[in-house]
């Protein structure tokens, strides 16, 4: 995994700040697009709005614009805002703080114009409105850079017309001064800014597509160009970028060629030359080579807009200058460039490319394989006396990353050069002050080569500044004394002035001030000013912490547990110092953004807390409260890290960022003895930042290589669970990645921290069986151990269950009542269920049907992954499935046999599989039980609501029953009390119709009465009255004869509203209306279906006195429906009585069932 790094250094406790980059296998998501201006012709990428978040900036030529596109952190963006470019044709567009407020401006080139619009950013994601600067004729493209080194960026164009290019220097305020031409080539397209020839002056390079060349134009450092020499290039070359593509410390070319379909490589001699040109195929008209290491592998990679094709071609590098044959990915219409930025900060490069035929930028989103990185054993090379400090720099300039070592008991500095190859052989070192405290690299003369300043803590209490000579060599110190005995421990290098050099800050120790040495442009620093801070300062870090584009400093203390914010004027003066808590002992502070909110934040080692301090930036000069993180794998995910050296515990401890300022738990690998500093160059140039560690104790220094390889996921799978103690299970891991390749090796399966066993790894799979767990719940995990290519990781826990072998079954089983009649329809609901704790797959349930039941069938249905047969009959004797917690319901439905006479007494029965036991087997089995009424074939129970069952009366109620019970032969109406409680209960009083025969007769406790009227038929009115607190009453008409007749009865209150009809079977539903008033009343019976609709209706004229009578056949009412009736009158309240019943007069003898209407006050 890569990273780039920035360290620093703590005497017993060094730090690192680690920017993370992932190493992948290239790859790009599908492309998304965002709408633009019409024909977007190039794309420029920064944070406008200071929030952490790229954003872009779009030039639009046929709207005469800029786009601006707001990033949201993951890839995506808000829509564009147009600005006018202040031109016409506007094709190219750059980024730079042009006014230097710290605030990102836009400078966007117009060919029909011939104008530069530079627009103002205002830092919250707008601009200003342009300001126009004359280019030169038909300017094209155009690069940034500070050309006369005097600290405020400049722009270079390339002038297709007039074959030159012009030089705008900036004035610093967003204002340029006129331009100055250079000639180039013929019909030159597009220029590039680089150190060509490594002498720290900015160089261009102008593609000209008129003449099949490149133009290279070495600086001055003064604004002005030596003349243009020329390289040959492919067919009308019409795009140019320069990066190292052979890792050698020289900048090269990437030229693509519209015409020849290719792109040029030529590889720079890094002395301002280059070699001849190599082709590599590319896609249609290619327009634009961009470089970036899209695979994580430390080569650059070329992306390639390719007008002709529509798509983006990627060449994988070899790291040699040599390049794979191109992949495609498809973008928009004509792409005319592309730009390479980390637009969901993963680490990742993306692209961004414009579509000039069309009004849309495609964003491709790198998705490739991610690799996990871990460091080897350390292998520890010599240094001087007591190391302090390790700082790397390229100091030969060959690309591979060289160390200088603060030697402090030995009074030099110690050059380690990279071989290459992450090995480094025999240090030279070079002398210094007393007791050298403190090491920066910088290039304080501005000639490209790096130097060394070095800050004395010894008697002599001067800094040194050792001159790069570019080979590796250094020339003797230059001594710069800061005041006598103030101990100078720390030293930092910035442009503190912006003039365009690198000055220098200083911690003085002894004297407790910040020393100011402002370089005068050549490398010299002719005067010191110092700042007071608090008490013995030890380290000293440059930043901008209140985004004003002026350096500020913070600084750490040795005996303070705080950190002093000086917030710079930006012409090298400082102000009053704030301070903010920190641990104790504080011997490093380093600049990161731990949050990702695009403001600084600071990282502060404390060596007597053994903790580092995280102080989250506010982003106006102000930081919250610390955060402390106990010191103590490598980053991966785009979120800077912290490295720490150890001096007392002889390690490095590294602490992942979670991105949000927040880290995680250290991790520590072993170094040598009194580890004092740490870094993180690449010294092997495979992309993965490795740690170079300075040890005190051992006088050496430990390098600890970095080893990536492609990130898995392993997924576990169980074949059962839960499982039954005894079963056997097989577990299943699958190791992933997204990388090319299959893993191999071996899987570790583990209990907790119990090992089961292994497996290994075919076609990414492996398994393992046991059928040993006892019961209860195992937390079981896959451990892939990783190979060659394929970095291990270990599943997500899987809990397991394993149960003992036993069903908690249960039944259930009811009618929905008490008693039946014979001939009448039967309905059991059964219901099995199984609480655990082992599923029930193969349970029995058995019901043998009482023969008392005819024609007996039944349905079953599931529940909860329950499952059974789904019908049958006449018994029930089914093998189910029952799962923890599911069930099945059985609905048996049959007829009441004619000739029963003894109460249906009905069991089901549930049992487990074959080798389970139910713990609970009280329930496994239940009983319903109904009475068959005591008569010779039949039994009424009437009551006032029409259920068949008792009823309670209230004190002083009376209840009339029958206006139609027709009493003859040898039937009799027998009562009941039923309380047991109530004596006397009430009075039954019997009146006959037809023969004036009255009688009554009073009800004890517990009593039953029977009223036999004489004659041989008529009608008996029977009201019973209460005369007790309550009574219970129940009625029925006994045949003792055997032959039952209909009984019907009626109630005169309002009656507005019948629960039930039916006309299922041979049933019917039989109405009578009588009009009690002395009036002709009207109303209207309507039947409704069980989801509301009306199914017939009944209209009812009473004149007075009158009765009127229907039922449902002769309403033409369907067979086999059901419902609720309704009939509403015009009458008072009780002014029509009604009287319903449900019956079957095709057997003998008949079934009737009363129906009650009841009052609905509001009705009418």
């Amino acid at each position: 995994m890569q990273r780039t790094t920035a360290a620093v250094g703590m005497g017993s406790l060094a730090l690192a700040v680690l920017a993370s980059t992932p190493a992948l296998e290239a790859g790009f998501a599908t492309g998304v697009n965002y709408t633009v201006g019409s024909s977007p012709r190039a794309v420029a990428v920064g944070d406008f709005n200071r929030d952490g978040k790229l954003d872009m900036a779009v030039a639009n030529r046929f709207s005469n614009n800029i786009s601006v596109l707001l990033g949201n952190g993951d890839g995506t963006f808000q829509p564009k805002t147009d600005y006018a470019s202040g031109g016409t044709n506007t094709i190219a567009v750059a980024v730079g703080d042009f006014n230097g407020d710290g605030k990102l401006d836009l400078a966007a080139v117009s060919n029909g114009s011939n104008v530069v619009g530079i627009l103002l950013g205002n830092g919250d994601g707008t601009f200003q409105a342009a300001l126009t600067t004359t280019a030169g004729s038909m300017a094209g493209s155009l690069t940034v850079a500070d050309f006369n080194r005097d600290g405020k960026l400049d722009i270079a164009l390339a002038n297709f017309g007039s074959n030159d290019v012009s030089i705008l220097l900036g004035n610093g305020d967003g204002t340029f001064t006129a331009a100055a031409s250079a000639a180039a080539g013929t019909q030159p397209s597009s220029i590039f800014a680089g150190d060509y020839n490594r002498d720290g002056k900015p160089d261009l390079a102008v593609a000209n597509s008129g003449s099949n060349n490149v133009s290279v134009l070495l600086g001055n450092g003064d604004g002005t160009f030596q003349p243009a020499v020329p390289y040959g290039a492919g067919t009308s070359p019409v795009g140019v970028r320069a990066a190292d593509l052979n890792h050698d410390g020289k900048l090269d070319l990437a030229v693509a060629n519209l015409f020849s379909n290719d792109v040029s490589i030529l590889l720079g001699n890094g002395d301002g030359t280059f070699q001849g040109a190599v082709p590599y195929a590319a896609g249609t008209n290619p327009t634009l080579a961009a470089a970036g290491d899209f695979n994580g592998d430390g080569r650059q990679d070329l992306a390639v807009a390719d007008l002709g094709s529509n798509n983006v071609s990627i060449l994988q590098g070899n790291g040699d200058g040599t390049f794979q044959a191109p992949v495609s990915y498809a973008v928009g219409a004509q792409p005319s460039a592309v730009s390479v930025a980390d637009f969901n900060a993963d680490g990742q490069p993306d692209l961004a490319v414009p579509n000039s035929a069309a009004t849309t930028v495609t964003v491709l989103i790198n998705n490739g394989s991610a690799k996990v990185c871990t460091f080897q054993a350390a292998v520890s090379y010599p240094a001087g006396t007591t190391p302090l400090w390790d700082v790397p720099g390229d100091f030969n300039r060959d690309g591979a990353p060289d160390l200088a070592v603060l030697d402090e008991g030995s009074n030099n500095v110690s050059v380690l050069l990279n071989n290459g190859n992450g090995t480094f052989p025999a240090p030279v070192s070079y002398p210094v002050g007393f007791n050298p405290f403190g090491l920066a690299v910088g290039d304080v003369d501005r000639d490209g080569k790096q130097d060394l300043v070095v800050a004395n803590a010894g008697l002599s209490s001067n800094v040194s500044v050792l001159r790069g000579v570019g080979d590796g060599t250094f020339g003797p110190a230059t001594n710069y004394p800061v005041g006598f005995l103030t101990q100078p421990v720390a030293v930092a290098v910035g442009d503190l002035n912006g003039d365009g050099a690198e000055d220098l800050a200083v911690a003085r120790h002894g004297a407790s001030s910040i020393s100011i040495l402002l370089n005068n442009g050549s490398g010299l620093f002719p005067a010191v000013v110092s700042y007071t801070v608090g008490a013995t300062p030890v380290a000293v870090a440059v930043g901008d912490f209140n985004g004003d584009g002026k350096p500020d400093l913070a600084v750490g203390y040795e005996t303070a547990a705080n950190i002093s914010i000086l917030l710079g004027n930006g012409d090298g003066t400082f102000p009053a110092p704030v301070d903010y808590a920190t641990g104790t002992a504080t011997f490093s502070v380093r600049v990161g953004d731990f949050n990702g909110d695009g403001k600084q934040d600071l990282a502060v080692g404390n060596r007597n807390s053994n903790n580092v301090s995280i102080l989250l930036g506010n982003g106006d000069g102000t930081f919250a409260a610390a955060v402390n993180y106990a010191t103590g794998l490598l980053p991966r995910d785009g979120k800077q890290d912290l490295v720490v050296a150890n001096n007392g515990s002889n390690n490095a401890s590294i602490l992942l960022g979670n991105g949000d300022g927040t880290f995680q738990a250290a991790v520590n690998y072993a170094a040598g003895t009194g580890s004092s500093s740490v870094s993180l160059p690449d010294v092997n140039g495979d992309g993965a930042p490795d740690l170079a560690v300075a040890n005190a104790g051992s006088n050496d220094v430990s390098i600890l290589l970095n080893s990536c390889r492609f990130a898995t996921s392993t997924a576990l799978g169980s074949s059962l669970n839960p499982s039954v103690f005894g079963q056997s299970v097989t577990f299943t891991a699958t190791v992933t990645s997204s990388a090319a390749g299959t893993p191999t090796g071996t899987v570790t399966f583990k209990d907790g921290s119990t090992t089961l066993g292994t497996g290994t790894l075919s076609a990414g799979v492996a398994t393992f069986t046991t059928s040993s767990l006892a019961p209860g719940v195992h937390s079981i995990t896959a451990v892939y151990g990783g190979d060659s290519s394929f970095a291990p990781s270990t599943s997500a826990p899987l809990l397991q269950t394993v149960i003992p072998a036993e069903n908690d079954l249960s039944i259930t089983k009811t009618d929905g009542q008490t008693s039946t009649t014979p001939g009448a329809p039967i309905t059991y609901t059964i219901v099995a269920t199984n609480t655990g704790p082992a599923p029930a797959i193969g349970a029995t349930v058995t019901d043998t049907v009482p023969a008392g039941i005819t024609g007996a069938t039944w349905t079953c249905v599931g529940s909860g992954g329950g499952t059974c047969t789904a019908s049958g009959g006449p018994d029930i004797n089914d093998t189910v499935n029952l799962p923890v917690g599911a069930s099945v319901t059985y609905t048996l439905t049959g007829t009441v046999s004619a000739s029963v006479t003894s109460p249906l007494v009905n069991t089901a029965s549930v049992a487990p599989p074959s080798g389970f036991t139910d713990p609970n087997p009280s329930n496994n089995s239940a009983t319903d039980s109904d009475t068959i009424p005591f008569v010779c074939g039949a039994e009424i129970v009437m009551v006032p609501d029409g259920r068949l069952s008792e009823s309670v009366i209230g004190a002083g109620a009376t209840l009339w029953f029958g206006a139609s019970v027709k009493i003859q032969n040898s039937y009799s109406i027998e009562f009941k009390n039923t309380a047991g409680t109530d004596t006397p209960p009430g009075t039954l009083t019997v009146f006959r119709g037809d023969d004036g025969c009255t009688g009554s007769t009073t009800l004890t406790a517990n009593d039953t009465s029977a009223i036999d009227p004489a004659g041989t038929g008529g009608v008996a009115r029977v009201s019973f009255t209460a005369t007790g607190t309550q009574t219970y009453f129940r009625a029925r008409l006994v045949n003792g004869s055997g032959s039952p007749i209909p009984f019907s009865f009626t109630w005169s209150d309002t009656t507005q509203y019948s629960p039930a009809w039916s006309t299922n079977g041979n049933f019917n539903t039989y109405y009578s209306f009588q009009n009690t008033t002395g009036g002709t009343l009207n109303g209207t019976l309507t039947l409704l279906s069980t989801s509301g609709s009306t199914v017939a209706t009944f209209p009812v004229s009473l004149p007075a006195g009158m009765t009127v009578a229907t039922n449902t056949a002769a309403m033409g009412v369907p067979r086999n429906r059901t419902g609720t009736a309704r009939f509403t009158h015009d009458g008072p309240p009780g002014a029509i009585a009604v009287e319903a019943a449900i019956a079957n007069f095709t057997i003998n003898p008949a079934y009737v069932q009363p129906v009650k209407f009841l009052p609905v006050r509001d009705a009418r």
